[in-house]
């Protein structure tokens, strides 16, 4: 997979590009809280096609941070994380 290319290929961008996409998520996300969302889905689309270890290497930093940073914000709100495909992720 040319994805998996890219992030052995290229760590240091893929995890510069990945912590600013974090970044859009989080704050795209406390909108829809601020704007009267009862409840939030972070959904990782393409888990699996990442591989069990750079999942853990890429994603799930990013997953776990936009959840810290939310539930800090938002404490009351729940946050359902669902990445599609990679069970190992539960």
């Amino acid at each position: 997979h040319i994805g998996m290319e890219w992030l052995r290929s290229h760590p240091t961008e893929s995890k510069e590009l990945l912590d600013m996409l974090t970044t859009v998520v989080i704050e795209y996300m406390a909108e829809q809280v601020e704007s009267g969302a009862h409840m939030l889905q972070l959904f990782e689309a393409m888990g699996m096609m990442i591989e069990e270890p750079e999942f853990g290497e890429f994603a799930m930093p990013c997953l776990e941070k936009i959840a810290s940073e939310l539930k800090g914000r938002y404490p009351d709100v729940p946050l359902m994380v669902f990445s599609r495909g990679a069970s190992f992720a539960n």
